[in-house]
């Protein structure tokens, strides 16, 4: 981390999205500080395969979202989830599993909600 005239600018490496979050969000209230530069990456500490791997066993295990009909993708941390859905919660709801994902940055959520 470094500072200069109010402006912090974070660095370093974390597994985990949520870490990233929470390096920015302990900082940027502090008194004196005007803006933040979050450069904090994001780097697997698992393969994409087992990224994947992880994703939807998560959403087998979860009983909000009906597994089968999401498919998972992983270039790197990049994350995309395509098929259908039953309604926006549950949409919202594999996107927040595919974040809880080791190594993720992004998310791309193709889902299609059906009625």
């Amino acid at each position: 981390m470094s500072a200069k005239n109010g402006r912090l600018t974070l660095t370093g490496d974390v597994p985990y999205h949520y870490q990233r979050d929470a390096a920015y969000n302990a900082v940027r209230s502090l008194v004196g500080v005007k803006d933040v530069n979050n450069h904090i990456r994001i780097r697997p500490i698992v393969s994409a395969g087992e990224v994947t791997t992880q994703i939807e066993n998560a959403l087998v295990r979860n009983a909000e979202t009906e597994a089968r009909n999401i498919h998972v993708a992983t270039d790197g941390g990049k994350v995309t989830l395509t098929g259908n859905v039953h309604s926006w919660s549950e949409r919202d709801e594999v996107t927040r599993v595919a974040w809880a994902a080791p190594g993720v940055h992004q998310v791309q959520n193709d889902l299609i909600v059906t009625a």
